[in-house]
């Protein structure tokens, strides 16, 4: 099994979770919200 972990740091922590879907990662699918929260949050998001 392959799996990857995208992480930026700047606060308390927030998980990420995508749904199940065949082809989504972490990282297409959590993108845009990760600029956005990891102004003032600890964003990880895992596929």
């Amino acid at each position: 099994m392959k799996s990857s972990v995208v992480e930026q740091v700047a606060g308390p922590a927030t998980v990420l979770f995508h749904g199940a879907a065949f082809g989504v990662d972490a990282e297409a699918t959590w993108f845009r919200p990760f600029e956005g929260l990891s102004a003032d949050f600890r964003v990880v998001s895992f596929d």
